[in-house]
């Protein structure tokens, strides 16, 4: 017995291709929300590949804050060295006195002045007020080493004098400023 539907007596679409009809629709039916759901995981799968891509640069750039941060904390470190608390102002009066041995300047005098309390919060200022005698390029090379000393100094004025009785050897006037720590930074420094 075989079936017969009377719209398909004369019509050439037989129940094989009805049947593929029905598995192409179920087959879509099926298919086409996994296709969506793809869709889906695809667009959050691009997303996560940004995330990580952005971690990424991220931990590059962390790096290079760290090392950044490394090198302004030992110039940090660097500067508060060259400073001296004040109550160890000596050593700039013992510095001082090195490099003027080995330019061959002939101190006469060194007067430390009163303390110039400026409006900076971590260091004070101290001139220091020097009589020499010495000839130009051991004047060139005085100043040169006390203001690239360890310590932070930095000459201010300069009076120069000829002496008539020894050509060559001149009397010399300075004024340095030292800088020293105020005595409460040292320890709002070290936390």
């Amino acid at each position: 017995m075989s079936l017969s539907i009377p719209f398909l007596k004369n019509s050439k679409i037989s129940l094989f291709h009805i049947g593929l009809g029905c598995a192409v629709a179920v087959c879509l039916v099926l298919t086409v929300p996994q296709f969506l759901r793809v869709g889906k995981i695809c667009k959050q799968v691009t997303e996560k590949r940004k995330v990580l891509q952005d971690l990424e640069q991220g931990i590059e750039t962390f790096s290079a804050m760290e090392q950044e941060r490394d090198s302004l904390n030992n110039a940090f470190n660097d500067f508060f060295d060259r400073l001296p608390a004040q109550k160890e102002f000596p050593v700039f009066l013992e510095l001082i006195s090195k490099i003027a041995r080995n330019h061959d300047v002939k101190i006469i005098a060194i007067e430390p002045q009163k303390v110039i309390e400026d409006a900076n919060p971590f260091y004070v200022k101290i001139p220091v007020l020097i009589d020499a005698y010495c000839g130009y390029h051991a004047l060139g090379g005085f100043i040169n080493d006390l203001e690239f000393a360890d310590k932070l100094m930095k000459v201010e004025n300069i009076k120069i004098n000829s002496d008539e009785t020894n050509p060559g050897t001149h009397q010399v006037f300075l004024i340095i400023h030292t800088f020293c720590l105020r005595e409460n930074v040292n320890a709002t420094i070290n936390k």
